[in-house]
């Protein structure tokens, strides 16, 4: 073989070779960097724990809270709004305005907190007129609304473990669906003004149906009032008698014979739930009686949408 042409084939497999191990090569790095490369989510991870480090590694970690509040993480975000709260007992009005919803959430518990516990609504009030959760901004205005102050516990027989016999329905009566007194309540002045009590006169307030009030001319979100008159036949054997309403959209606050009841209170996704007050103690048996029921409606269709009826237990 010519002595040129030999070299000139050893030249390219040389070359071929060289090529073929840069390759290799380069394929090994990008694999080694792919397997030890930080994900956006394990970096998210990383931080969030050096945070929690920082603040139990300081015994002081105000001015640490002070300059994560701006974080873009809004779980860091939420943290020091609580931190702030929980250590300090103050809350920084710029907080009131993050569109995360973790932060307003952190914020209305912080600030149901500080109602229960220190009489102070200014936090709710915050929350109420300026945050842009529109739950968490309807959950403040009604803590800090009359009927924030509203609340009694109910417990029906099925869950009352004294009680250890079979439950019988024993008779279900029902309530009115027409010729319930009506009336909104724009300025959230009900309560104050009584309008629960069985001497109010409500003889000028409309007439409705059960049904949304949209349907019956009321174009309107925001608090309302019904009241409700019906007779109970004599008395049966019986242990307990409960209210039961399938429907009222969102949240009801409930009177019966003056007495305040119990509530449905758990916010918008509560229009279609279901719910039962016991009523044992106030229920005028062989009597005239007056159900009240104050409902507050967010959006869309609102009133007591279902028929409700007493539920008679033995």
């Amino acid at each position: 073989m010519d002595k040129s042409v030999f070299w000139k084939i050893v030249m390219k497999c040389s070359l071929v070779s060289v090529l073929l191990a840069m390759l290799i090569a380069f394929c090994g790095c990008k694999t080694s960097d792919s397997s030890t490369a930080v994900t956006p989510t394990q970096r998210t991870v990383q931080k969030r724990a050096e945070f929690r480090r920082q603040l139990a590694a300081d015994p002081d970690p105000i001015n640490t809270i002070l300059e994560n509040l701006d974080n873009a993480d809004p779980v860091i975000r939420a943290r020091c709004a609580y931190e702030l709260y929980a250590r300090y007992s103050v809350f920084k009005v710029k907080t009131v305005f993050d569109t995360s919803e973790q932060v307003s959430e952190v914020l209305l518990a912080c600030g149901i907190d500080s109602q229960k516990n220190y009489q102070d609504n200014t936090l709710l009030q915050k929350l109420a007129e300026h945050c842009p959760n529109k739950k968490v901004r309807l959950i403040a205005k009604r803590k800090i609304s009359p009927a924030g102050k509203l609340f009694r516990e109910t417990l029906r027989l099925k869950d009352n473990k004294a009680f250890d016999h079979d439950i019988v329905k024993i008779a279900t009566i029902p309530l009115p669906t027409e010729g319930l007194s009506f009336s909104l309540d724009k300025e959230d002045e009900g309560v104050d003004a009584k309008w629960f009590e069985e001497t109010f006169a409500d003889e000028k307030w409309a007439s409705l149906k059960i049904g949304p009030w949209e349907r019956q001319g009321f174009d309107y979100n925001g608090i309302a009032w019904y009241r409700i008159r019906f007779d109970m036949p004599e008395k049966p054997d019986c242990n307990a008698v409960e209210l039961y309403c399938p429907s009222v959209d969102e949240c009801a606050w409930v009177w019966l014979n003056g007495v305040y009841v119990g509530q449905h209170d758990i916010g918008p996704s509560g229009w279609n739930k279901p719910f039962w007050i016991d009523v044992t103690a106030d229920i005028r048996w062989g009597a005239s009686n007056l159900l009240v029921i104050r409902v507050e409606d967010s959006a869309q269709a609102g009133g007591i949408l279902k028929p409700m009826a007493l539920e008679v237990l033995k």
